[in-house]
């Protein structure tokens, strides 16, 4: 039976799920391609936000030695920089991608906070 367990480690996931049409989300936790979670209603998201994200990977635990990689992220911001975040991978093309959807779909705004200065873009 214990071997079962490193199996699960590849077929949950957790997730977030966002219906805009309704503007409802939830997190969940997907098993075998089934979502589970409970559907909540969509803060008032003020923008949708761009972003590189520093992550470190450490190499050896005893040594403190880490990598640096950087990934990025597209959050939907809501109440006091609150954020919900709805995509991270290395393809800002795709990070783009997504945000101009949700930006779309909900009438908002996209921040691009890649680089300095950040810019607003045009809707």
């Amino acid at each position: 039976m214990m071997g079962c367990y490193p199996l699960l480690f590849f077929i949950v996931k957790q997730s977030i799920e966002i219906d805009t049409d309704n503007k409802l989300y939830r997190y969940g936790v997907d098993l075998a391609g089934f979502s589970f979670g409970k559907w909540q209603k969509l803060p008032e998201i003020q923008y949708v936000s761009v972003f590189n994200a520093q992550y470190r990977s450490y190499i050896d635990g005893d040594s403190g030695d880490y990598d640096i990689n950087y990934r990025t992220e597209v959050n939907l911001v809501h109440g006091k920089n609150r954020k919900m975040t709805v995509w991270v991978g290395m393809s800002t093309k795709h990070a783009f991608n997504t945000a101009n959807y949700f930006a779309e779909n909900l009438d908002l705004s996209v921040l691009d906070a890649t680089k300095r200065p950040f810019v607003w873009l045009a809707k």
